[in-house]
């Protein structure tokens, strides 16, 4: 089957970060937060998977290290990325040694640009 496309360019983010909070309680803040009127924070109580490893909702995915299983290294290095300030961490890495618990938001994929045949 041809494709609908001759050039096709779409983005899909994920954000690595911490919190000063220990895990279940940053996770108890962030269903909070997606369970008030008008949120824009997509998770909620019904979002956390059986095992409570991982989030999802509409697209968008929160994961966070869990004993023995850390969030893995991107795929890309980060030298190829550019950081969003000159102190931040240069790898996931280097923000759980400096920061506790890694957490991955992964933001649904979006296609930004299209070239019809």
């Amino acid at each position: 089957m041809r494709p609908d496309y001759r050039v096709s360019c779409w983005i899909r983010l994920t954000a690595y970060y911490s919190s000063p909070l220990q895990p279940d309680e940053t996770i108890a803040m962030i269903l909070a937060a997606g369970e008030q009127p008008l949120s824009s924070i997509p998770f909620t109580r019904g979002s956390i998977d059986e095992d409570e490893r991982e989030m999802s909702h509409a697209g968008h995915t929160l994961t966070w290290d869990q004993p023995g299983s850390p969030i893995p290294e991107p795929g890309q290095p980060f030298s190829e990325i550019k950081p969003v300030s000159e102190s931040s961490p240069a790898s996931v890495g280097d923000i759980r040694r400096s920061f506790g618990t890694v957490y991955a938001l992964t933001l649904p994929q979006e296609d930004y640009y299209q070239v019809s045949r």
